[in-house]
């Protein structure tokens, strides 16, 4: 295997691990986001945003930004 082509074949493979990550964080952002409103429903004394923020100061990123996708 020539240079080029080995090294299209690691792109191809980075590619495809970095999607592959995107989608489970997407997933995981998701489930939390339904988590959330299932918690804010159950406990309507505590508004949305407040428990996002709350989420977000214990999980850390990528949760850093959920209180704005909400």
């Amino acid at each position: 295997m020539d240079l080029s082509t080995d090294l299209m074949c690691r792109t191809e493979k980075l590619n495809g691990t970095l999607a592959s990550t995107a989608d489970h964080q997407n997933r995981r952002t998701g489930e939390i986001s339904t988590e959330l409103m299932h918690i804010c429903h159950l406990d309507r004394t505590r508004p949305l945003q407040q428990t996002a923020a709350k989420v977000e100061r214990h999980a850390g990123p990528p949760f850093t930004m959920l209180s704005f996708m909400l």
